[in-house]
């Protein structure tokens, strides 16, 4: 039953706003939406650890997103970004398999409780809470025909669950990460430019998935 999975159903409802104040020198924009996950697939092991992936039965995501935009002077840009996600299961969910050297068992061996996901259980990968930020100012000289541009970015995510079945082994908590990147470019009109940059200057190793 678990050789094959079935595709998932989202239905997304969503609603927000965005516009611009103080004469275009603020853009924002905002949102709430809810999704809901029908038949959600999730990745696990059977019993004998042999990684699969598993129809779920109900989930949701839910959250806000806020990002504003601001020319604080003539040469300062700076930007802001939030979201806030709750996904997690909705309805609970038993899966039972056949236990590690089944088809040598005599009498036949019958099917153990493999994965127990209760109501409430968050979903894997997904932070509750990112920021990004960010930061350009821009230097012009030799009658405005030449610039430097200074720029700044980083981001933040919270930590994440890093398996949906907190009872597996494999389960660990995917730390929370802080990423910086800096940029100086240089412009002459629009004949040439140069970049010199360094990336993920605060060296976090940003982890995105992984068995523990």
């Amino acid at each position: 039953a678990y050789l094959t999975y079935a595709p998932d159903i989202a239905k997304n409802y969503e609603v927000g706003v965005k516009g611009i104040l103080f004469d275009r020198r603020l853009q924002f924009s905002g949102d709430i939406y809810r999704i809901n996950l029908s038949n959600f697939q999730f990745n696990a092991t059977s019993p004998s650890s042999f990684p699969l992936v598993y129809n779920g039965s109900e989930a949701q995501s839910r959250g806000a997103e806020l990002e504003l935009t601001g020319r604080v002077t003539p040469a300062l840009t700076v930007n802001f970004g939030y979201t806030y996600t709750d996904a997690k299961v909705k309805k609970a969910l038993e899966i039972y398999d056949l236990p590690v050297a089944a088809l040598f068992s005599s009498p036949a061996a019958e099917p153990i409780l493999n994965i127990s996901l209760p109501a409430g259980a968050r979903l894997p990968g997904v932070s509750r809470s990112t920021v990004n930020l960010g930061a350009d100012y821009v230097v012009l000289f030799g009658s405005n025909d030449r610039s430097v541009t200074l720029h700044a970015d980083g981001s933040y995510a919270s930590a994440q669950d890093g398996a949906i079945n907190p009872a597996s082994t494999y389960f660990w908590i995917i730390p929370e990460r802080y990423l910086v990147n800096l940029r100086i470019s240089y412009e002459v009109g629009k004949q040439w430019g140069a970049d010199l940059f360094a990336r993920n200057v605060t060296n976090d190793p940003g982890y995105s998935g992984g068995f523990n």
